[in-house]
């Protein structure tokens, strides 16, 4: 997948690069924090102009649209998803009973910052739509339906290569990886539920943290 394209070609100097780089982000996090909270269809570029400090013609500049805005979101969060996902499977003193539930963990914890952020935006009294996280989640599959698709791509790849670490090495036996990997990646999206949809529990980290250790104790089960 491409790197996130430089933002700093608007400049015929290269010394800018860091600055341009560094306003562009600005600007995502700005644009994504009203999303979140907001909704994507209720935020405007002039909103996300005043949240970002920046005036709403340079951020013209930068993105063309809204919709590209929201693409570039899409992106750098694929990217640091990828990243961190090197990252891990570079760590060969980790089993992978440990590199599995590092990363799900992280994940989780991921995910868990962004809900926790949002309700505490709304008992402080900001203006926070209950249906936001719903309507970004919807945007993101309908304006970038191929970084949603990679997204879930990435995840797959990821769990295969960790459980095949542990099938070569001798420490998992399955009768089909494919069908305990589907199983597995069903039990877990309880734990990452959409924005806005009503679950009848609440995810928690002691939960997963036991799904975790049930599912490698079963497959070291020969």
């Amino acid at each position: 997948m491409n790197n996130l394209q430089n933002y700093s070609f608007i400049y015929n100097d290269p010394m800018p690069r860091v600055k341009a780089e560094g306003r562009a982000d600005q600007i995502l996090d700005a644009a994504l924090l009203h999303f979140a909270r907001h909704g994507y269809a209720k935020t405007s570029i002039a909103e996300i102009a005043k949240s970002s400090q920046i005036a709403a013609g340079t951020i013209y500049l930068y993105y063309s649209s809204k919709e590209e805005i929201l693409r570039a979101c899409a992106v750098r969060f694929h990217q640091a998803h990828q990243t961190a996902v090197f990252e891990l499977l570079q760590k060969n003193q980790l089993s992978p009973d440990q590199k599995l539930k590092e990363y799900i963990l992280n994940r989780f914890e991921l995910w868990q910052k962004e809900t926790i952020s949002s309700k505490v935006s709304s008992q402080l009294g900001s203006k926070v739509d209950s249906q936001g996280g719903s309507d970004l989640a919807q945007a993101m599959i309908t304006i970038a339906p191929e970084i949603n698709q990679q997204e879930q791509d990435l995840w797959n790849d990821t769990l295969r290569k960790i459980l095949e670490e542990g099938q070569k090495k001798k420490l998992y036996h399955f009768d089909s990886l494919t069908k305990e990997l589907r199983i597995f990646l069903h039990c877990l999206v309880g734990f990452f539920p959409l924005p806005g949809i009503n679950h009848p529990f609440a995810p928690t980290e002691k939960d997963l943290r036991e799904m975790l250790q049930w599912f490698c104790e079963k497959w070291r089960t020969k």
